[in-house]
């Protein structure tokens, strides 16, 4: 199984839960406190994924390292470590952000320019979106200075590249294609 499939399943199942029982938004915090720990902490990452140490050994010290969380996270955690699933965590915390909005009703987008956005531009671009998506959206900017210019949306799974450099790309293929077809007639 894909790592993608992986982390999808355990996301979903957390986020199931976490709507069931009203912890969504408990949850994402907590997620959010866990990725930025482990950033800051790159030794217990490693300690966390090391295959040579016992699990209940790791458990153990999930188990003090997060004791102000929530005993379904502590419990979640545990079960990651226990299934072999703790290189799965980071990509598992980023779609869970996706389907708790799903839960609550809105769609997290993300929209890379090539230069930073004034904020009027913004607003027009998340009204837009958000009559496209029938919902609420929660924008994300990114600056990708590789874009050259344009626009790319990731929307979910989905993505729309309208960006300068994927144009430029479609222009080569486009040319080696017509290339490739005239040498072919010419033999």
């Amino acid at each position: 199984m894909y790592t993608n499939e992986v982390a999808l399943r355990y996301a979903m199942a957390l986020a199931s839960f976490a709507a069931q029982n009203d912890l969504l938004d408990t949850f994402e915090k907590e997620l959010d406190e866990i990725e930025s720990f482990l950033e800051k902490t790159p030794d217990l990452e490693n300690y966390l994924a090391h295959p040579k140490i016992r699990p209940a050994d790791k458990q153990d010290l999930i188990t003090k390292a997060f004791a102000g969380f929530s005993k379904e996270m502590i419990n979640f955690l545990n079960l990651l470590i226990e299934k072999k699933r703790w290189q799965h965590l980071k990509k598992i915390i980023s779609l869970y952000k996706r389907e708790a909005n799903l839960y609550r009703g809105r769609v997290g987008v993300v929209v890379e320019t090539a230069y930073p956005l004034k904020e009027d531009i913004k607003e027009q671009i998340k009204a837009k979106l958000e009559q496209m998506t029938s919902r609420p959206v929660d924008l994300s900017m990114q600056t990708t200075p590789e874009l050259i210019g344009g626009i790319k949306v990731r929307i979910g799974h989905k993505v729309i590249d309208a960006s300068v450099a994927n144009q430029l790309r479609e222009m080569k293929r486009d040319l080696l294609e017509i290339k490739g077809k005239s040498r072919g007639e010419s033999q």
